[in-house]
């Protein structure tokens, strides 16, 4: 793959991301994580696998607790020799 299609791939995983909470699609959400992935939010918390992740962000999504509005509004995916980093914001 070239860098730029690497660039792309990463932007709609973020979409996917992005999307899938602000619609409240958590089937759409789900594909943007691997089965055994690892999400850390600093203080906020750590989950381990898409289950977890997703059990998550639907309880802090929930129209009782905040409205969705775009989350990830701007992509920036940089490159480095060890991969993308993804950056919502």
């Amino acid at each position: 793959m070239t860098e730029r299609e690497d660039r792309q791939d990463i932007a709609e995983v973020l979409l996917r991301y992005a999307t899938g909470i602000d619609r409240r699609d958590w089937p759409l959400f789900r594909t943007a994580f691997t089965d055994d992935c690892e999400l850390d939010y600093g203080e906020i918390g750590t989950w381990n696998g898409v289950d977890a992740v997703t059990e998550f962000m639907e309880v802090a999504s929930a129209p009782s607790v905040s409205t969705t509005t775009s989350w990830c509004a701007r992509r920036r995916v940089g490159a480095s020799r060890g991969g993308g980093s993804p950056r919502c914001g």
